[in-house]
């Protein structure tokens, strides 16, 4: 049987957390490393993701290449990080809306697979699906910590999907994103995208993206967009 996977960014994407990230970022070098950056370096990088953004500070700012004992001090950091500022606002961890329904709605359809393909550390990727209450048990979550890049984190989305899915083939691959990284990606790997602009700032209907979503709540739209590909 054919199916359709549909792979999912996160941040921004399925939850509204960009803003809340950025600044648990910033900070965890600002208290590790005494090293102060602001999202105008994130243009800068070779690859968006924790990762990527991580090794050009690293190089850039504290002049050295990035280590494995590094990258756990700021997994660790950045978890810490995140969990006080839900503390202080939880609202900064809310899905967009109507993520978790539509999702929902996918895995009651055997047309579909769903995968999750986020630029962020799993550890950090679980705890923001977790507080913004979107239910990703059992679902294929490709993250940094498998790849620096984005377009190397979709493929391996891809690559553990099929490994769940052994006896399904898949005849179109659909991704759902909210940035000018994710139209860089998906061209590179010529996967249709459909945005997701939950801040309303245009930014991919400035790109070029045809199909464009604020929210999940128009369902019907969605599927005959997904539908059209």
């Amino acid at each position: 049987m054919n199916k359709k996977l549909i792979i999912f960014d996160i941040d921004g994407t399925l939850t509204n957390t960009n803003e809340v990230d950025h600044q648990s970022f910033i900070k965890s070098y600002a208290d590790l490393y005494d090293v102060h950056v602001n999202e105008s370096i994130w243009e800068q990088c070779e690859h968006y993701t924790d990762t990527g953004i991580a090794s050009y500070i690293f190089e850039s700012k504290i002049g050295r290449p990035i280590g494995p004992v590094d990258i756990r001090k700021i997994k660790n950091k950045m978890l810490d990080n995140l969990l006080h500022f839900m503390e202080a606002e939880q609202n900064a961890f809310n899905e967009v809306a109507g993520a978790n329904d539509f999702i929902e709605l996918l895995k009651k359809n055997n047309q579909y697979e769903i995968a999750i393909a986020t630029g962020c550390w799993e550890a950090t990727a679980h705890l923001k699906l977790n507080i913004a209450g979107i239910d990703y048990e059992d679902l294929p979550l490709a993250n940094c910590d498998h790849h620096i890049s984005r377009a190397g984190i979709i493929e391996k989305a891809i690559e553990l999907a099929k490994e769940k899915n052994t006896q399904h083939t898949f005849d179109k691959i659909i991704y759902f994103g909210d940035g000018i990284w994710d139209v860089k990606s998906t061209d590179a790997l010529q996967i249709p995208l459909i945005g997701i602009d939950c801040k309303k700032t245009n930014v991919l209907s400035n790109a070029g993206v045809k199909t464009v979503f604020n929210d999940y709540k128009n369902t019907a739209a969605i599927l005959k967009a997904i539908e059209s590909f």
